[in-house]
């Protein structure tokens, strides 16, 4: 027995005699061992914006020893570190009337030991308000004038061409403001134009108002307020997303939009019967008699699957006087209308077959005006309520699928839309008496696109005998195909040109002639095609880059007694571009044009060629110049023609305050160009008409 247990005592000695002659080692490490670091967090809400001046509460798991040194704080770029309270395991740091940047920022937390070494204890955010009050907030001001005029000019009679005298300058100039601010889960967001136009044929009211039109107008304005699933807007908006009644109909007025759930969102809308700018009448509706009103309830009938099934029910009441729009020149009556709708946007979940259609319903009245009607017998219009629909099925037959190795893809869509004599909706740009087939083809087969389209049309839907009924109908075909990439060959075979295709075919047919309303012979009846074939054929490369293409076009009038009375245009062009370097392009076009006029078998021919370039031998300078000539030929009217023109101009900019990242503030123009026409007629060489101009102008960017 005492054999056997010598071995283990032996152990155990050898055991006690190891770990003795390790203690002392063991000590000596853990003295010379660095303190382990305290944790420091953060009191405040780091999603929340705090005030200006906030007062910064740490907290850390245990207090400072005084031999581990001190406690520093960098927010952004300030080192704060003097105003640090440490206060046990508290750490304080008021920011009374420091200067630090506005919205998010860095707090970093170091500890500082006796020795200068940093060692971070965190880092976190801080968001502060704005000087406004807001979480976040920006502001960008926009100002920049604009002059533009003549500074000589002389023509072939001794005058000048403008007609206005020599020299002129118009002087225009644009101001503006962008601004955003973000507080408490409240967006506000404003956007307003002015625009200031000393010449008076050229202010923004000028059609309007006429002499009296303001020298500063507003152009446009839009303030939006939103809040979760709530947002209101005032100003130029655009309402309406039915397209049979309202269909994004632009003016300015008010609207509210709000979300009922997940399942619904309410919108409504009050604008002006037609876009307005001007100081008056600031939100649109200063003319109950003169306005625009809509409401759209939209259901997401799924909501945990978008799109699947989404309906909209649109209603709307308008009523417009004679008032156009700024931009439109016309004589405009009285109308009203009030009309409902529904419109539905359907998919299956793979999205391969997608539906959307929409009916409507609207009265329209359009009451007599005598300003129009004068002392003439006119028989009033009724009201009427008419109806109008349209479905659009658009289904995937391949997506992505491998057809004879090739990467397929095949889309068909069918259209109809039909809208019954006499409807009317003063929202919405919708033709009445009318009814259209389409059916759309888009496939691709490997780098083969292909887009094929098929419409007809009909009008006088109520079959009224004694209107004409007029058939329309188009097809379209659209392919491309690049040939390099269709043989897989390398980069740098550029022979190998990129295709395109385009055909065109449309024409309208009149049915058997009326009875009445003026139709008695048979050439009186329409029926024409026209056809339009344009083929091109581009080659790409770095530098240069060639397109040639040819365009054939067929007037082919088929009325009885006038079959003949066809007009045939072949067009063959070639253009060159090129780019020797990032500083300098150049480009060259020449195109001849063929007419024939097949009755009579007489002739025209029209040559032109054209060169342009751009040199820009400095940052903000450019040079550019183009000249063409352009020469007829018609030999019915016995009649040559030569025009040529050419256009030389010097552009400078200029930084004036500091270095901008979108171009120069100042930017100035010097422009010569001058024209050259002649003719031949009969062989007797006209009188020529020769002028030329010298323009000059600024664009000065404020802001």
């Amino acid at each position: 027995m005492y054999v056997r247990t010598l071995p283990v005592v032996r152990c155990a000695v050898s055991g006690v005699l190891l770990v003795a002659a390790a203690a002392p080692s063991a000590r000596a490490q853990s003295v010379a061992a660095p303190t382990d670091l305290p944790v420091l967090t953060a009191e405040w809400d780091s999603a929340r914006a705090q005030p200006r001046e906030p007062l910064l509460v740490f907290r850390l798991t245990r207090p400072l020893t005084a031999n581990e040194g001190r406690l520093a704080v960098v927010i952004g770029r300030s080192d704060v570190s003097a105003l640090v309270d440490l206060r046990g395991r508290r750490v304080l740091l008021p920011l009374r009337g420091e200067r630090l940047p506005d919205g998010e920022v860095r707090v970093e937390a170091y500890l500082v030991s006796t020795d200068g070494a940093w060692r971070k204890l965190g880092s976190f955010l801080l968001h502060r308000l704005t000087r406004g009050g807001f979480e976040s907030a920006s502001v960008r001001p926009r100002l920049d004038a604009q002059s533009d005029g003549q500074l000589d000019a002389k023509s072939s009679a001794g005058g000048s061409p403008a007609g206005r005298g020599t020299p002129w300058q118009d002087l225009t100039w644009n101001g503006g403001v962008d601004f955003s601010a973000r507080r408490g889960g409240w967006e506000n967001a404003v956007q307003a134009l002015v625009v200031g136009v000393p010449r008076e044929q050229a202010r923004l009211r000028a059609s309007q108002l006429g002499p009296t039109a303001p020298v500063v107008d507003l152009a446009s304005y839009n303030v939006r307020l939103t809040h979760g699933a709530m947002a209101l807007s005032a100003g130029h908006i655009a309402v309406g997303t039915d397209r049979l009644l309202a269909s994004q109909f632009r003016s300015r007025g008010v609207s509210a939009d709000v979300g009922l759930g997940r399942m619904a969102r309410l919108a409504l809308a009050s604008v002006a019967g037609s876009e307005i700018v001007g100081w008056g009448d600031p939100v649109g509706l200063g003319r109950p008699s003169h306005r625009v009103q809509s409401a759209t309830l939209g259901i997401e009938a799924l909501p945990a699957r978008p799109g699947l099934l989404h309906v909209d029910l649109s209603a709307i009441d308008g009523s417009l006087q004679p008032i156009a729009a700024f931009t439109q020149q016309s004589v405009t009556d009285r109308e009203t209308s009030r009309g409902v709708g529904v419109s539905v946007v359907a998919a299956l979940p793979s999205q391969r077959l997608r539906l959307a259609a929409g009916t409507a319903q609207s009265r329209f009245d359009n009451p007599r005006d005598p300003l129009l009607a004068g002392e003439s017998s006119i028989v009033p219009v009724k009201a009427e309520t008419r109806h109008a629909r349209y479905a659009d099925v658009t289904l995937d037959v391949l997506r992505g699928r491998s057809l004879l190795h090739v990467n397929t893809s095949l889309q068909v869509t069918a259209r109809q839309q039909r809208t019954d004599p006499l409807y009317r909706s003063v929202a919405a740009s919708v033709q009445a008496d009318q009814q259209q087939d389409a059916l759309e083809v888009t496939a691709s087969f490997g780098v083969l696109q292909v887009q094929a389209t098929a419409i007809r049309g009909r009008d006088n839907l109520a079959g009224v005998p004694t209107l004409l009924v007029t058939r329309s109908r188009a097809q379209t075909v659209n392919a491309s195909l690049p040939v390099a990439a269709l043989l897989k060959a390398a980069p740098t075979a550029w022979w190998w040109p990129s295709l395109s295709l385009v055909w065109q075919g449309s024409g309208q047919r009149g049915d058997a002639l009326p009875d009445s309303a003026g139709f008695r012979f048979a050439f009186q009846r329409p029926d024409q095609w026209n056809a339009n074939t344009t083929v091109s054929a581009t080659w790409q490369r770095a530098l240069w880059n060639v397109t040639w293409r040819t365009n054939r076009s067929l007037v082919d009038n088929r009325q009885a007694g006038h079959d003949r009375s066809d007009f045939r245009t072949t067009v063959n062009a070639i253009t060159i571009g090129a780019t020797p370097s990032p500083k300098l392009s150049i480009g060259l076009d020449v195109a001849d044009e063929r007419g024939v006029s097949v009755e009579p078998g007489t002739r025209a021919l029209t040559r032109r060629a054209a060169a342009q370039g751009d040199w820009r031998p400095f940052a903000f300078t450019s040079i550019g110049g183009a000249y063409s000539i352009t020469t007829t030929d018609d030999d019915a009217a016995t009649r040559r023609g030569r025009n040529d023109e050419m256009r030389v101009e010097l552009s400078q900019g200029l930084n004036l305050y500091r270095r901008a990242t979108d171009g120069a503030q100042l930017r100035g123009f010097l422009r010569y160009a001058r024209s050259n026409a002649a003719a031949r007629l009969a062989g007797a060489l006209q009188p020529g008409a020769k002028e030329w101009t010298i323009s000059a102008g600024l664009n000065l960017r404020f802001l």
